[in-house]
């Protein structure tokens, strides 16, 4: 079954609102708080391919992945196909740079 936060949320607050207390509102509790750092996470990733800075990408794919998301979650796969993308973008301007300072020697 799909976590859902919204639903995690409102029962708790239907719960608290009830009086109810005890291991499994903690366990909610403690489920409620790691979704929100994984929905952050998801959201910090989105707009880190959105500006298109390695730099900003790594870090997002850090975060992401220290809090727990899911591996298969789509803003993380998108983010490390776009990590790959870049990466192998910018040796390629390094190898074409070389090759025209090699040329420019050698006239």
């Amino acid at each position: 079954a799909a976590r859902n936060l919204n639903n995690l949320t409102a029962f708790l607050s239907k719960a608290s609102e009830m009086g109810l207390s005890g291991d499994v509102i903690a366990e909610g509790t403690k489920l409620q708080d790691q979704l929100k750092k994984e929905q952050a996470a998801a959201k910090q990733l989105s707009e880190a391919i959105n500006k298109r800075d390695l730099d900003v990408i790594n870090a997002a794919i850090a975060k992401a992945e220290s809090v727990g998301l899911a591996a298969d979650a789509k803003e993380l796969t998108d983010a490390k196909a776009l990590k790959a993308t870049i990466e192998n973008e910018l040796a390629i301007l390094a190898k074409l740079k070389a090759a025209c300072e090699a040329r420019d020697e050698s006239a």
